[in-house]
């Protein structure tokens, strides 16, 4: 999944154009709907370091995260070739909105 963060005075996560969602602190349960451990790459480009961690700890949940749509792109694209990989996101964000999403 490829979901893109709209940012500005008061930022928001977007699933979906009309769909806004919350998760801070939340994202394992609310997000992955599990209790897995959440491996969370900074700056992931196109998502090799975590496409590879996820085919090898397939039971982890896994966000990367990049400020270039288009890296992003090909790391989404890659997972979507690889079928066992459920637990794998992706995000365009800046890095310095990481607190308001991921810490509670």
């Amino acid at each position: 999944m490829f979901l893109k963060i709209l940012v500005s005075k008061n930022p928001v996560l977007y699933k979906t154009l009309h769909e806004q969602i919350e998760f801070k602190g939340n994202w394992k349960l609310g997000y992955f709907k599990n209790k897995d451990p959440l491996v969370l790459e900074l700056a992931c480009g196109g998502g090799e370091y975590c496409l590879g961690l996820s085919a090898l700890y397939p039971i982890n949940n896994y966000i990367g995260i990049d400020i270039k749509g288009a890296r992003i792109w090909k790391g989404a694209k890659k997972k979507h070739s690889i079928q066992k990989m459920n637990e794998l996101h992706f995000y365009e964000l800046k890095l310095n909105y990481c607190l308001i999403f991921f810490c509670s």
